[in-house]
């Protein structure tokens, strides 16, 4: 290039700013302000080299150490859960919140350890620091962790009926009734507390804890804890075996348990019934063997309520074949008896029309069990008379039922 082509676009510049007229000095202005605008051209074009490349770099010094905190996680996540994993293998009690949390941090920062190779990786020697961790599955992975809960759970749990044998201690230290009682009710708070923690029953870890009962002191204590415990249980049964076919057989036994358990402890001297009662069935409003009686008494009645019920539903035919004699004998065998409908609240002139009607339904059910075959056999083994009056029966049920409650809740408020 030869040297007038480099001042080409000056002399072009100026011949077409000036004239034959123009100074040198407005010459020398437009060649001046052509440099500075060139100028200014190439800082510009500099600085935005310049911070292209400082976002090119600032982009791979965060992609840098994005990549070494990945490291990190990577390599603190892996110690953390690897060190606990052994420790819990040689049954010790681990912090499962930092394991869990870990898992998450590895989550958060993109590594999927349901892959089997991060899995392997993350407890390799070189990344856990430690050896033959035979970790190398997801499966693998969640067995082990499966495997640590269970430890932590069953240490914690030992050390749970530990500290209910030595509430036993602190029963024994009591001076009078009054602290013998309260200190008896702190166990059976501490007791509930703990089950609830563990998601097991009261009376699982009373019985457990007998295994650790040496002294003659807590041998005494625990049996007491055992028969408090039984108390509530069996009062607890009354009330969840509601729906239950067996309700009247649990009532039964239940408030039979009751009783022995009462009587065991007053045997003790410690306490006498009303005590017991208040402090096992307090919470339930009952505080006095008075109240529990009428309570049982109501809950037996109730019971028979309830079966009385369903044996009048019961009073039914079949509807696809002829009825047997030895049904009807079996439904001879339900107790309609005055004495029993009358224990139950219901007044004489329900008595006897459920009487009748039983008496009624009987005599349809034998005659139907009886008869031959007819040419129309639904006619023969079920006629209508004696399903309409089944349906009675149905009807009369539902009102004696109404009646039956009513007398009881009666009952119970007056007691």
């Amino acid at each position: 290039m030869k040297k007038l082509e480099t001042i080409d676009d000056a002399i072009a510049k100026i011949r077409q700013a000036t004239n034959e007229n123009s100074s040198v000095d407005e010459r020398a202005a437009i060649i001046n302000e052509m440099s500075t605008a060139a100028e200014q051209d190439l800082q510009k074009t500099l600085q935005a080299q310049i911070a292209a490349a400082t976002a090119e770099h600032q982009a791979a010094l965060q992609a840098t150490q994005a990549k070494e905190q990945d490291a990190q996680t990577f390599i603190s996540s892996a110690d953390t859960i690897a060190n606990a994993l052994q420790a819990s293998a040689q049954n010790e009690l681990i912090d499962m919140d930092a394991v869990k949390t870990s898992i998450h941090n590895l989550s958060a920062a993109g590594f999927d350890l349901s892959e089997d190779e991060t899995v392997k990786t993350l407890f390799s020697a070189a990344v856990c620091g430690i050896k033959d961790m035979n970790i190398n599955t997801e499966l693998q992975l969640k067995s082990a962790l499966n495997a640590a809960e269970k430890v932590n759970y069953e240490i914690t749990k030992n050390a749970a009926i530990t500290a209910i044998c030595d509430n036993y201690e602190l029963i024994t230290c009591a001076e009078d009734k009054a602290e013998y009682i309260t200190l008896s009710a702190d166990a059976l708070k501490d007791l509930a507390k703990t089950a609830q923690e563990l998601n097991v029953s009261e009376g699982s870890l009373l019985n457990a804890a007998e295994k650790l009962e040496t002294s003659a002191d807590a041998k005494e204590n625990g049996a007491y804890l055992r028969s408090l415990q039984t108390i509530k249980d069996a009062y607890a049964a009354t009330k969840t075996s509601i729906a239950s076919t067996e309700y009247a057989q649990t009532v039964t036994t239940s408030i039979a348990t009751i009783d022995n358990a009462i009587n065991t402890i007053k045997a003790g001297g410690a306490m006498d019934a009303d005590d017991i009662i208040s402090l096992t069935l307090g919470e339930e409003g009952i505080k006095t063997q008075c109240q529990f009686d009428a309570k049982a008494k109501y809950l037996m009645c109730d019971a028979d309520t309830d079966r009385i019920h369903k044996e009048m539903l019961s009073l039914q035919a079949p509807k696809d074949r002829k009825i047997t004699i030895t049904e009807v004998n079996g439904f001879r065998k339900i107790d309609f008896s005055t004495a029993r409908l009358k224990a139950v609240g219901l007044s004489d002139e329900t008595c006897e029309k459920i009487q009748e009607q039983a008496q009624g339904l009987l005599s349809a059910f034998t005659s139907m069990a009886l008869r031959p075959d007819a040419s129309d056999p639904k006619a023969a083994y079920y006629p209508t008379s004696a399903q309409e009056q089944e349906s009675a029966m149905s009807t009369l049920a539902i009102n004696a039922y109404s009646e039956m409650i009513s007398a009881s809740t009666k009952k119970l408020a007056m007691s």
